[in-house]
């Protein structure tokens, strides 16, 4: 019995041949089985049931009724409420759980789109985002949203450009569970304590006791404006505040009316006792740094995010209250710009035990000692993850020698930056046996020849950028660093991600033909980022030896994504031999640093492109930034639509940057992107 879309025994006449007296029938699709139209119609998008809907009316009628899982999650903006279009509001209904508004600029139109939803009959919505929306006239933004309320559990503003009436918001959506709210950059420094005018009333003893996640990315002052909210949220688990923008409000004195007003931790749980996530509003984590971190069912403070705007002995107090269930500490130098803000987390350190604890990261600046970090770590065996671990004028030699005897057994990611490591490197490391993850950025690293690389064997990521590598004899070279290199792969079994980055404004050499050889002989190497510098490899010998690089590569490796930063020339060698990499699926570059006569760019001759194209069999990603090839516009299009002709499996967008003048013609710069379908 044959199966929709099987044609293993049916046998289609071409075009030619087609009996006319079938090909002028019309078929009737609703002569099938009902069940099977339905199965046909559900594998439609939206895009194609509108398309579908239009071909007769029967189609029009039936798409709707089959298609209703298709429109459980909607996408609408200014558009939807100029065009009305019928077909689409056919669509909709109770069934709609997910919508999402986007970029609706003026709140009239914010609100009329709102109040349709309601009339197409998208009563039953569980989840509502706003993404770069207006919505001064709050009054009307609360009751537009209370008729969409009944059922929605989640609420999402990001990018929100108005100011909220919190409480009134919450209050118009009694079944919320998630609220987030993230400003946009615009946002005014009087949303910090001034909420916006409303004209109706609150009676000040709303409670919340769906809420249990509350993400509240602006600046609010802590008493006028956050607390009120907190103490109407009996059940929060989950809290995570705003940004300590001083970048945002330069001269409002934002970090020092923090330090002022911040809410005692302990106040807190006594306004939401079942909190097992707590990001403060002092110590906003951003997009970039930000673990991804759900938490468990389990009771108790899990995660904790805390500056140096609180008292120690406080945080001492309250840290020690919880240490029994903290998995994640994320400690962070604050923005204040007091005379005293001087602070060290020694105090801190030092009496805590943490037995579940887990991921340890230290922000940048954060201050303390490594005696004290390592008393915390001892009494932490269950670390998986210590993050930028770094100097506040001590060596770690300090301590390795004499007391660094404990081995960390579950520690899988370390990051050491600004680091000066003046015992041997590898007899550092080897106390982490079940290390996966190593990071090591602008720091100081101290080698010995003879030192093994045991302990080292699970490693999966290596991530060197700008250090200065000292050998026994106290000269720094590449070769040091090639050594290095040749002493972990011996042991590293496991070796995946390699990336070798030299900061472009720094002086250390990092990279040499040497340490590529290394690189390229690691038969599990998968993921290669290099960061080229002008000491390592001279412009000279940099075409033959990224060359012979990737000839290594293809013959030891299956190596999948390469990308190679500060790269000068992009030639016809280096690209024809890219294509014969098996199983690489992903290119980059990124080029040069800019300096201050020339924009950053890459130079490309467009055959090279074109003969990598022909001869890849897996490419299925191509990115390539400030790309030059000496071409005016019209001639570069061209080029751009040859690729596409030639290799129709193949998406290409490009986007010109700056012009640069020569004195024959205008040539520019662009980034090019090539797809795979």
């Amino acid at each position: 019995m044959s199966t929709i879309g099987s044609t293993d025994q049916i046998n289609l006449p071409d075009e030619d041949n087609f009996p006319k007296s079938l090909a002028n029938q019309q078929f009737d699709l609703t002569a099938l089985p009902s069940d099977i139209i339905f199965e046909i119609f559900a594998c439609l998008d939206q895009v194609d049931c509108l398309t579908c809907m239009a071909v007769c009316r029967d189609w029009h009628r039936t798409i709707p009724r089959c298609t209703r899982s298709t429109w459980k999650a909607i996408q609408l903006d200014i558009r939807d409420i100029q065009l009305q279009n019928k077909r689409q509001i056919c669509c909709l209904g109770d069934h709609v759980k997910t919508v999402t508004l986007d970029m609706v600029e003026d709140d009239k139109d914010l609100f009329d789109l709102m109040h349709k939803l309601f009339e197409w009959g998208c009563t039953m919505i569980e989840s509502l985002e706003l993404k770069d929306c207006v919505s001064d006239d709050q009054d009307k933004f609360v009751d537009a949203l209370s008729k969409l309320a009944p059922h929605l559990t989640h609420l999402t503003l990001t990018d929100h450009v108005s100011n909220i009436g919190f409480l009134h918001v919450l209050n118009a959506c009694p079944k919320l569970t998630h609220f987030t709210y993230s400003c946009a950059e615009e946002t005014e420094w009087s949303f910090v304590d001034h909420g916006p005018t409303i004209e109706k009333k609150l009676s000040g003893t709303e409670q919340f006791p769906n809420l249990v996640y509350l993400c509240l990315d602006v600046a609010l002052d802590p008493r006028l404006r956050l607390e009120p909210i907190l103490k109407s949220c009996p059940n929060l688990r989950f809290f995570i505040g705003a940004r300590n923008d001083r970048e945002r409000y330069p001269d409002e004195g934002f970090s020092n009316l923090y330090r002022d007003t911040a809410i005692d931790p302990d106040v807190f749980f006594k306004w939401c006792p079942k909190i097992t996530h707590l990001q403060t509003n002092y110590s906003y984590i951003s997009p970039a740094n930000k673990f991804q971190y759900i938490g468990s069912d389990q009771d108790g403070l899990r995660y904790l995010s805390l500056s140096d705007l609180y008292d120690m002995e406080m945080i001492i107090s309250f840290m020690i209250k919880h240490q029994n269930t903290l998995e994640y500490v994320y400690l962070e130098e604050s923005d204040s710009e007091i005379e005293d803000a001087y602070f060290s987390w020694d105090d801190m350190f030092e009496p805590l035990r943490l037995p579940q604890l887990r991921v340890l990261y230290s922000g940048d600046g954060v201050r303390y000692d490594h005696s004290s970090l390592l008393s915390l770590m001892e009494h932490s065996p269950l670390l998986e993850k210590l993050v930028r671990l770094s100097s506040s004028g001590d060596a770690i030699e300090d301590f390795t020698l004499q007391s660094f005897q404990h081995t960390f057994s579950f520690l899988r990611l370390l990051e050491l930056c600004h680091t000066h490591i003046e015992v041997p490197l590898m007899t550092f490391l080897s106390r982490f046996p079940a290390l996966e993850d190593l990071s090591i950025t602008y720091s100081w690293i101290s080698l010995v020849l003879a030192e093994t690389g045991q302990g080292l064997n699970l490693l999966k990521r290596l991530y060197l950028k700008s250090n200065t590598w000292i050998y026994t004899y106290g000269k720094g070279t590449p070769k040091n660093l090639a050594r290095f290199l040749r002493h972990l792969v011996m042991h590293s079994s496991q070796l995946e991600t390699v990336q070798l980055i030299t900061d472009p404004n720094g002086t250390e050499t990092m990279i040499n033909s040497e340490c590529l050889k290394v690189v390229a002989d690691i038969p599990t190497l998968k993921i290669c980022e290099l960061g080229l510098d002008d000491t390592g490899l001279s412009m000279k010998n940099e075409q033959e030896t990224l060359k012979q690089f990737i000839i290594l590569l293809k013959d030891s490796t299956k190596i999948q994504k390469i990308k190679l930063g500060n790269l000068r020339h992009l030639t016809y060698d280096i690209l024809n031999e890219l294509g014969e990499l098996e199983y690489l699926t992903q290119f980059d570059t990124a080029p040069p640093s800019a300096s201050s006569t020339n924009l950053p760019r890459t130079r490309l001759d467009g055959s090279s492109l074109l003969q990598m194209l022909r001869k890849t069999t897996s490419l299925a990603n191509v990115n390539l930034r400030s790309i030059t090839m000496g071409l005016v516009e019209h001639e570069f299009v061209e080029f751009i639509e040859q690729i596409m002709q030639e290799f129709p499996a193949y998406n290409v967008s490009w986007g010109a940057l700056e012009k640069q003048k020569t004195s024959s013609d205008d040539k520019f710069l662009c980034n090019i992107v090539i797809e795979r379908y």
